[in-house]
């Protein structure tokens, strides 16, 4: 494969010059097969290889694609062999599995996958293993996580808020339900989907035929800030498999629940990652970098100890998952990629995005927050693995760190106070407050059942802005510091969160959910009776520039975008959102933040090193795990 784009290379400079050179590239095959996943079949792709190099472009093209689609279209589904070939990306497009893996249909004969066109917009492919093209369907714009029908003749995804399906024939989507938070969903055999459509809620059934949704009995009731993820129904339709990240405690890690009656969760792993069911017997999930497969029981949902590692595989933080499917028959595809779980790099940037500096080294960071002087930043620092977090100091000027919050539960959103002398985190369920010196002990500034995580403190000093998580919604709550007296501040049917105040202190920007998709607006302080829409395409995050003369977000299209702001009479005039640089962040909330001079931006960046133009196709491993 390796030496046919040789062959065909555009450029002349990296095109092959002569056989000579070929036949160098079959005697030195210097780049080694993924890891774990054999060289079988290589003989065969020798022979061919030297008959495309000989022949010519054209069949050399004819030849990889009928190899292709003959061997992993499964015309010889009885071989013991295990084969390998690479999916390329559609022509002058790069594959976005950050927003969800690829599928692959129960038959093992298509793949649907996400892909992001030079515009910047994704949508879902579909490639049939027996056709080099791929289609693409064009009602999917902004689609995330998608997801096959069990006959291979329908999608789902999530897109605009909402859970949806679209035929292949007629190609239009069809909206089933709300869903602005996706977390996962599959397409069972009796033609339920459960899907997980607010990461604050547990996982719900709808038939895909539409109609009314029906809540699942709760696993862990009563457990504070958890989320479901990644649901799936076993074969028998009396059990459904699912993630759970625990933030106020210990029970993070992938579980099976009854779908009826009392739910009983039985937990796998603490791993938390998408699984995949195997015949006859494997469970397939991403686990400190890897692939792994591992026997399993559905009868008794029981997992054996001991795993197989099938590849090297990259991890999205966005859609909490590794990028890989597979098809009941083992049809296995993946993203190759490296990195720990959830590694991060904190940097600083200009208004192009070009990297200044780099703070501390990779690590599972969340939440960083800029002091008001520009001196230091407070940060998350998480094992993801016992799902706990501390809230830490980075001195920028003398490049030293220091620990801030420890405690027995996770601890992140940290808030500086106007004048850097303490921070604001969350600790599971409440909000504490830390002198930065350390000479006071932290104390409690909240106390109720609910979720309270900081947003921002006045400028004057005298307002905490903070959000607050109920059962199914999300609201913005003020607490005067002094009186330590709480009142709603915007408290309606949909979720509001993120809000940050102006410098003059006399307006709000916040996320609203109202349309679906999280939207900036601003609103008036105290009162809230004027209220700007800002964004249009989605938007989370928002961010003031120090005067006030900028107000920043991250959109749904993964840029830091910056709206000019003008003053009158205290009423500020918005301009229109122009993007500054396109990033990959940890999440779309609370990974950035601005310098006080508005010309540099701290980012919370992935660095898992991935392939965006080629994915992995196997087929065969598991025949090969059952014959030793």
């Amino acid at each position: 494969e390796r030496l046919l784009r040789r062959c065909l290379a555009r450029d002349p400079e990296r095109r092959l010059r002569n056989m000579g050179d070929a036949g160098l590239e079959l005697r030195d095959p210097s780049e080694p097969q993924p890891e774990g996943l054999g060289n079988t079949g290589s003989s065969v792709w020798r022979t061919l290889l030297w008959i495309a190099a000989i022949a010519g472009p054209v069949t050399a093209m004819m030849l990889a694609g009928a190899t292709f689609s003959g061997w992993l279209g499964g015309s010889d589904s009885t071989s013991p062999h295990r084969v390998v070939s690479n999916l390329s990306a559609p022509e002058g497009s790069t594959f976005d599995l950050n927003v969800g893996p690829p599928a692959i249909s129960s038959d093992g004969r298509q793949v649907a996958f996400p892909a992001r066109e030079p515009d910047g917009q994704s949508y879902v492919y579909v490639r049939s293993l027996d056709n080099v093209d791929a289609r693409r369907l064009d009602d999917t714009r902004g689609a995330q996580m998608p997801f096959w029908s069990p006959d291979g003749r329908s999608l789902g995804f999530f897109a605009d808020g909402k859970l949806k399906k679209i035929g292949l024939e007629d190609a239009r989507a069809e909206v089933l339900a709300e869903a602005p938070q996706p977390l996962g969903a599959s397409w069972a055999d009796d033609g339920t989907i459960i899907f997980v459509g607010d990461y604050n809620s547990p996982p719900r059934l709808i038939a895909a035929d539409g109609g009314d949704v029906r809540q699942l009995p709760v696993p862990f009731p009563g457990l504070l800030s958890t989320w479901f993820a990644w649901p799936r129904i076993i074969t028998g339709g009396t059990h459904y498999l699912f993630v759970l990240q625990d933030l106020g405690g210990s029970k993070s890690g992938t579980y099976a629940a009854a779908l009826t009656g009392d739910p009983q969760p039985v937990l796998l792993t603490r791993t938390m990652s998408r699984v995949e069911l195997v015949e006859p017997g494997w469970l397939l999930f991403w686990e400190e970098g890897y692939l792994k497969a591992y026997p399993f029981d559905a009868k008794r949902l029981e997992i054996g100890s001991e795993s197989v590692n099938l590849a090297e595989v990259s991890w999205s933080s966005f859609s909490f998952s590794g990028r890989f499917a597979a098809s009941p028959s083992g049809i296995l595809v993946y993203q190759r990629g490296t990195g720990e779980f959830g590694d991060t790099e904190i940097v600083a940037v200009d208004r192009t995005g070009r990297q200044l500096s780099l703070v501390g080294s990779l690590a599972e960071y969340y939440s960083p927050a800029v002091s008001h002087d520009g001196r230091r930043v407070a940060v998350d620092i998480t094992d993801i693995q016992k799902t706990q977090g501390d809230v830490w100091v980075f001195d920028l000027e003398r490049g030293t760190r220091t620990r801030l919050a420890a405690g027995p539960l996770d601890e992140s959103r940290p808030v500086w106070r106007p004048d850097d002398s303490e921070v604001f985190f969350r600790r599971v369920p409440d909000i504490y407050v830390r002198d930065v010196e350390g000479a006071r002990p932290e104390r409690a500034v909240t106390s109720n059942d609910l979720n309270s995580e900081p947003d921002d403190i006045h400028p004057g000093g005298r307002f905490l802005l903070y959000s607050l998580e109920s059962e199914n919604d999300v609201d913005l709550w003020v607490l005067e510091l002094e009186s330590g007296e709480e009142r709603p501040w915007l408290d309606e049917p949909y979720a509001e969160r993120d809000g940050q105040f102006s410098p003059d202190g006399g307006w709000v920007a916040y996320g609203s959910e109202e349309s679906g998709p999280s939207e900036i607006h601003v609103r008036s302080f105290p009162g809230g009776e004027e209220r700007f829409v800002i964004s249009g395409g989605g938007g989370r995050t928002p961010i003031w520039s120090r005067d006030g003369s900028e107000l920043f977000y991250y959109s749904a299209d993964a840029e830091i975008t910056a709206v000019p702001v003008t003053w009158t009479d205290g009423r500020p005039v918005f301009g229109r959102p122009a993007p500054l640089f396109k990033v990959i962040l940890r999440s779309s909330d609370h990974s950035f933040d601005v310098f006080p001079d508005g010309e540099r931006f701290l980012l919370n960046r992935m660095v898992t090193e991935t392939d965006e133009r080629s994915l992995v196709l196997v087929q065969g491993w598991q025949r090969e795990l059952e014959s030793r």
